[in-house]
């Protein structure tokens, strides 16, 4: 049953369309550190702290992806990898909308670690699942 949408889709139109989509998940998950970096001042006068302070929050971005990275190896062997995308996405999402809806410092920076973990659930899990649906002759290479 783990991933047999896959298997049964190989070389269709919406296999294509998956593949697509895959890519498209990737960007919008890597757009919000990038965000966050260009709005470290902003952050830090909303909520009354220094930038160097503020800066913290890539660092607790950066430590929940190494920590979730070394997770992702063992739940990839028990789930199945759209399994893992869908938990990404929606860590993703939840982090995303906590970071609004945040009233202090902490609670933000806390919120946004959690996107570090989505972060590298939706990247991993995406390479892996383009991985399982290329054929090995297809992938570039010598």
């Amino acid at each position: 049953m783990k991933d047999d949408f896959i298997a049964k889709n190989k070389g269709t139109a919406s296999s294509r369309f998956f593949v697509f989509s895959l890519g498209v998940s990737n960007f919008a998950i890597s757009a919000m550190p990038l965000l966050v970096s260009l709005l470290l001042v902003d952050i830090g006068n909303t909520f009354g702290t220094d930038v160097g302070v503020t800066s913290q929050m890539n660092t607790a971005h950066s430590v929940a992806a190494v920590i979730f990275a070394l997770l992702i190896s063992a739940l990839s062997m028990r789930f199945s990898y759209r399994f893992l995308l869908v938990v990404g996405l929606v860590l993703s999402s939840v982090s995303a909308l906590g970071c609004f809806l945040a009233l202090d410092f902490p609670t933000m920076l806390a919120l946004y670690a959690l996107s570090g973990a989505g972060y590298v659930m939706v990247y991993s899990m995406s390479l892996a699942l383009v991985g399982k649906h290329l054929a090995l002759e297809r992938r570039a290479g010598p």
